[in-house]
């Protein structure tokens, strides 16, 4: 695509002040991020922080999906990679890597996710398509109300009704003497001798399962 001569002279003049080149950079970042549809996605469902802030304190529901269920969709999940310093982006030779690069990376203080991301380009504030097969697990905050569990059920019952198969019931439950989460079947109690033990993170991570709040 051609550019008209007066924004070919706008263009050279900003790239040759660092403060305008770093401005019109960050635009076109800006931009080009926004356009992307951002899927976050979490490997473990026993997190504490993850549960306060992504499941409105405990109230909330996760997802568990079951990967080669749905391979065409969840093939494409990447590793966030923590860090402490910004991904370094060379502009002069700017292409999908270089995108891809920047919308996974994250300070390492949220190490504690474990998140992996689909990415699809413009498709920014729209739904992912999933097979119904590929949802394996639906497990329910600690402190999930009656309200939203008869909603749940309720949409459960209709997903049924249509032929798809019920997902495993779940329930979160708060340690009672360690700062710990632990998943256990819908109805039934913790054992008696369960204390907790922290969500951990793996050196290795996997992707035959993923979980969204």
């Amino acid at each position: 695509m051609s550019l008209g001569v007066k924004h070919r002279r706008d263009l050279h003049r900003d790239m040759l002040d660092r403060e305008r080149a770093q401005l019109r950079t960050q635009r076109a970042y800006d931009k080009n991020a926004n356009e992307y549809g951002i899927y976050s996605m979490a490997e473990t469902p026993r997190s504490l922080l993850m549960w306060a802030h992504y499941a409105e304190s405990h109230t909330g529901v996760c997802l568990g999906f079951y990967v080669p269920a749905d391979p065409d969709v969840f093939v494409h999940a990447l590793p966030v990679c923590y860090s402490d310093s910004y991904p370094t982006i060379e502009w002069t030779d700017f292409d999908r890597s270089n995108a891809i690069q920047s919308l996974l990376s994250k300070s390492k203080e949220w190490e504690y996710e474990q998140e992996c991301r689909i990415l699809q380009a413009h498709s920014a504030r729209q739904k992912l398509p999933f097979a119904q097969a590929a949802l394996a697990t639906i497990i329910f905050g600690a402190r999930c109300s009656d309200e939203s569990e008869h909603l749940v059920m309720d949409l459960l019952k209709r997903r049924q009704d249509a032929g798809h198969s019920m997902p495993f019931l779940m329930r979160a439950h708060l340690a009672p003497q360690k700062y710990s989460v632990g998943v256990f079947p819908l109805h039934a109690r913790p054992p008696s001798l369960w204390k907790g033990r922290p969500a951990s993170i793996r050196r290795t991570r996997r992707y035959d399962v993923v979980h969204g709040t």
